[in-house]
């Protein structure tokens, strides 16, 4: 035994502070920007910042549901898995409006027995990228036009994506 080491033990008071916090964690390998038309999807991956007393359940909804779309309407946390992450696959609407570049958010909504949890949200904001853009596709069925007096000949003119409101195209 090393006698330098026969120490008189020492008391310490002091206060321990809960740090804690009962919030949603969101988490994404990619940007929250998503391509419209392009068919891809971002997967956001949700779970609890601390454990909670009773089950958690999350309602997942979009601020715009014309630009963004989600897989999963309900997510649910028990105690014992609070940190387990579950996935949501989030898409942009394919719309055919040339409409910009227009941002909207998933919002979560806890609900639960534990009021720590209870009636707190996040939101987490997207940017789907618009394909869209406005113009006019003239099809014909004749290669060439005739100059000759008397001659027709047919076109089709169809526009490039959906107006807002209507379009005349002056011939």
């Amino acid at each position: 035994e090393d006698e330098d080491y026969n120490l008189e033990p020492i008391e310490y008071s002091g206060t321990v502070k809960d740090i804690d916090v009962a919030d949603i964690v969101a988490s994404m390998g990619d940007s929250p920007i998503v391509k419209e038309g392009s068919g891809e999807f971002i997967t956001m991956t949700v779970s609890l910042a601390s454990k909670p007393t009773k089950d958690v359940s999350v309602a997942v909804s979009v601020t715009d549901e014309s630009e963004l779309k989600i897989n999963k309407k309900t997510l649910t946390f028990k105690p014992d898995y609070w940190d387990m992450g579950q996935d949501i696959l989030i898409n942009s609407v394919d719309d055919e409006i040339v409409d910009g570049n227009v941002k909207s958010k998933v919002v979560m909504k806890m609900t639960s027995g534990d009021a720590n949890f209870n009636n707190k949200s996040k939101e987490i904001e997207f940017t789907p990228v618009d394909d869209d853009e406005a113009g006019f596709v003239i099809t014909s069925n004749a290669a060439t036009f005739p100059e000759t007096s008397g001659s027709t000949t047919s076109m089709s003119v169809a526009l490039k994506s959906q107006p807002t409101s209507d379009v005349t195209v002056a011939v």
